[in-house]
Formats: C-alpha cells, sequence, structure tokens
C-alpha cells in the first residue's frame, strides 16, 4: 500500500513508524486513529496519545474509533 501511494502520488511524503515513534511537531490539521489503540499496550497509551498531541497543529482534531 504504501508502495502504491509512493508510485501514484509523487508530491505526497510517505513514511512508516510506529505510533511510539511518532515524531512530527506541530504538522498534521487532523489525525484519524481507527482500530489502531487496541494493538497497543495500555502502558503505551500515554506515549501515543502525547505523540499526536505534539504532531497536532494548535486547536485541531484528533478522531478517535
Amino acid at each position: 500500500m504504501l508502495d502504491n501511494a509512493t508510485n501514484n502520488f509523487l508530491y505526497i511524503s510517505v513514511e512508516k513508524t510506529g505510533l511510539q515513534e511518532i515524531s512530527f511537531n506541530n504538522r498534521f490539521n487532523e489525525i484519524i486513529c481507527i482500530d489502531e489503540m487496541e494493538s497497543i499496550f495500555p502502558e503505551e497509551w500515554l506515549l501515543v496519545l502525547n505523540n499526536y498531541h505534539k504532531a497536532l497543529k494548535k486547536d485541531d482534531i484528533y478522531i478517535y474509533s
């Protein structure tokens, strides 16, 4: 899937990383997380949520399902 995105959308940056290793700062307007937190150990939830918080621009949206 990442290869397909890389080949078909040359203007989009694609990066594969674990939720615990997200290192973006103030980069996204919205983050959507669908059925991902259930695969994270509970003791790492706060780390992942903090990573999402840092990656979002101020006052933007995090959607969790």
